[in-house]
């Protein structure tokens, strides 16, 4: 289903935004200018507002969720309605429910919402993913407690961790640390 927020001439086509469902994109014509006016004026502070509103079954009770007054939010509803240019739910003393276009624009933001809520673990799994690999030039062969007991605590505490350690001269760990080659 494609929701059609306006008509208009732009180079001669008609503007129409449409709406992301998974990999299907319902974007047609005028889709470049059209998309790019969406995106760069769009609150997106509006979409997790109404993803709560969707979620409470309606503004008072998102209101209360949020701790927000219900002003407020029937306010921000109103300006997310008026930026996609169609009523998105119809409310009153018959309750809350959702319009056709309310619908799409509900499963959207509850994706957003999903994917949004996978950045601390993906930055987490990226971090240690950078991060697994530590590479050590040392002069000597040296054995010595004050070097391997800090390197045994460290691989426990960091068993993902690869320490890789070799014995250099000094101009070549030189030249190493310059190069970024080695980390220590």
């Amino acid at each position: 289903m494609t929701l059609i927020i306006g008509e208009g001439n732009l180079n001669k086509q008609d503007l129409y935004i449409g709406a992301c469902i998974g990999d299907e994109i319902l974007l047609q014509k005028g889709e470049d200018a059209a998309r790019r006016n969406f995106l760069q004026s769009l609150d997106w502070n509006l979409l997790l507002l109404f993803h709560y509103i969707v979620m409470s079954k309606g503004v008072s009770e998102a209101a209360r969720r949020l701790n927000k007054g219900q002003p407020s939010v029937s306010t921000a509803l109103l300006r997310l309605e008026a930026h996609v240019g169609t009523s998105l739910c119809k409310r009153g003393p018959g309750g809350f429910k959702l319009t056709d276009a309310g619908g799409i624009v509900a499963k959207i933001s509850a994706e957003i919402y999903g994917s949004v809520g996978k950045i601390p673990n993906a930055l987490s799994r990226s971090l240690d993913e950078l991060q697994s690999r530590v590479r050590l030039q040392l002069i000597t062969n040296l054995v010595s407690d004050k070097v391997d007991v800090p390197l045994e605590k460290f691989h426990k505490d960091h068993s993902n961790v690869q320490l890789s350690i070799s014995i250099s001269t000094w101009d070549v760990i030189q030249r190493s640390v310059l190069q970024n080659e080695i980390e220590v």
